[in-house]
């Protein structure tokens, strides 16, 4: 467990001495900087320290007849109004009342297959839009590449168009 040095010195309360400064008007950091120099804070050891290892006293600690919970085993009228009558603790023992959550949700199972229902895609007009310009290139007609008449006659020796290009020229 540490245990601080009891000659060390407690550093400075930024957090006071700031709501200080604050409390006189000093707006900007260089007002502040000054109002913390003229005016030390401190942090407290000792006094927190012991703050934070006190307990708080219970009810029962002064009074001994004093009793947490209801006094009785009978339920308030206002919490019978509000709740309902109160299960009979046999009933509970028992079971009675194990299938009656199920009961409960496959009557409304229609209802939570309607809510979880699996929403199909639907197109965004970005996709659409670009659906429709593929397709457009592909109803095209493809041109012949360009050449210069000088080379006209000469057959390629390297394909420079892949497939799947819609320029690439359409071998028979």
């Amino acid at each position: 467990e540490h245990r601080p040095n009891p000659d060390a010195k407690p550093g400075p309360d930024f957090k006071a001495m700031n709501k200080l400064a604050a409390m006189h008007e000093k707006t900007n950091s260089k007002e502040q900087r000054d109002f913390r120099d003229q005016h030390p804070k401190t942090l407290k050891q000792g006094a927190v320290e012991n703050k934070l290892k006190q307990k708080q006293p219970l009810p029962s600690d002064h009074n001994p007849h004093h009793t947490f919970g209801r006094q009785t085993s009978c339920r308030p009228v206002e919490e019978t109004r509000l709740t309902g009558q109160a299960a009979h603790i046999k009933n509970v023992v028992q079971g009675t009342f194990m299938n009656d959550w199920v009961d409960m949700n496959e009557r409304r199972a229609d209802l939570f297959l309607a809510q979880n229902a699996k929403i199909p895609p639907q197109a965004t007009k970005a996709s659409s839009g670009h659906g429709t310009k593929a397709k457009a290139l592909q109803d095209q007609e493809t041109k012949e590449p360009w050449k210069m008449k000088k080379f006209s006659t000469a057959t390629s020796k390297v394909g420079s168009f892949r497939a799947s290009s819609p320029l690439a020229p359409v071998v028979s």
